[in-house]
């Protein structure tokens, strides 16, 4: 019990140290050039994946006329 307590007690520590650094750096420039990146880069990917969702049915479509 007392290493789970001390578990818990770290990953809520870590909870709040992730929390002060985006608090420090979310105002700065460098923060947000790194988020709209990964915002870019995700929506890129589900795109992607749409294009070749979209395309295996067609695919199959024309395959079934």
């Amino acid at each position: 019990d007392e290493e789970r307590a001390k578990a818990a007690s770290e990953r809520a520590a870590y909870a709040d140290l992730c929390v002060a650094a985006m608090d420090q750096f979310k105002g700065s420039v460098e923060f947000q050039m790194a988020v709209d990146a990964a915002v870019a880069s995700s929506l890129a990917r589900e795109e992607s994946r749409g294009r070749v969702w979209r395309g295996r049915l067609l695919e199959e479509g024309l395959r079934q006329k």
